[in-house]
């Protein structure tokens, strides 16, 4: 699901120094407004053709960001439908490479879907070091977890959405992603973390030991999103065996080996996971 974009949607390929300041992007485009942020100027030009910009931000628009009269990026694309917002972050160096960082997150709408999250490292050179689509996770969170001085990305996997139950009851076990300085790009990273979310993981646990006790063998299906939450927060903080353990000790289904299997399949398959 990482998106580290060879074909961007999102982006449009203009080189820099290609476009002037106040230029428009796209023929039949006009500026909606521009705002200062440290030292960026981000600009939205709205199409005429369709010019309305809801009060959450969503509008047919080309957002342009200039360095003082450097062009830098521009995000969108004609006939392109989204809400993007800037992070109040940008302008800061979050990644500790010594340079300021743009971030950008993006909305296309709907009930559940779907947020895209950009980081770009300006330097005299600009550099895309995370682009990660979280869709029902909604825009994700920048946390010094370690307290180095370098944000950490926190979200989560909504893969499990809707796997063996409805959506509200589904587990989204939750991701960190840490900036890899040597491949100068954010990557999964959460096992490296996982010590800051242990009551979490250990109110999940009760939860669905309760609700086994309380409930489970009539509905299947939802003792497993239940049981879920807890196993694939072992899961994914690198802890597999201590996941299948908690299944083997809580599941009564006759589908436990499959259950087992199937989970296993899904973890593994996820660009969010990643080994301890």
């Amino acid at each position: 699901m990482i998106v580290l974009l060879a074909v961007l949607a999102l982006f449009l390929a203009t080189p820099a120094g290609a476009q002037s300041f106040r230029e428009p992007p796209a023929s039949g485009y006009g500026l909606h407004d521009e705002r200062t942020v440290g030292p960026f100027t981000v600009q939205r030009w709205v199409s005429a053709t369709s010019p309305p910009v809801s009060p959450a931000g969503m509008c047919e628009c080309i957002t342009v960001v200039y360095e003082g009269e450097r062009y830098l990026l521009s995000l969108g694309a004609p006939g392109q439908m989204s809400a993007r917002s800037v992070s109040d972050l940008t302008g800061h160096d979050i990644n500790g490479d010594g340079q300021p960082d743009l971030i950008f997150s993006d909305w296309s709408g709907g009930a559940h879907c779907c947020y895209t999250t950009t980081v770009h490292s300006v330097g005299p050179e600009v550099k895309l070091v995370l682009a990660l689509d979280t869709g029902n996770c909604g825009p994700g969170e920048f946390v010094d977890l370690d307290a180095d001085g370098v944000l950490e990305f926190v979200t989560c996997d909504d893969t499990w959405a809707y796997t063996y139950c409805s959506f509200a009851d589904s587990p989204f076990p939750r991701v960190v992603y840490g900036y890899d300085a040597a491949r100068a790009e954010y990557a999964p990273a959460t096992p490296r973390y996982a010590s800051h979310y242990r009551d979490e993981l250990a109110i999940m646990l009760d939860r669905a030991q309760a609700w086994i006790s309380a409930s489970g063998g009539k509905d299947p299906g939802l003792d497993k999103c239940r049981l879920l939450h807890p196993v694939l927060g072992l899961m994914y903080a690198g802890r597999i065996d201590d996941g299948l353990v908690l299944i083997r000790g809580l599941y009564r289904g006759a589908d436990r080996e499959q259950f087992e299997k199937e989970t296993l399949e899904m973890v593994r398959k996820s660009s969010f996971w990643v080994a301890r």
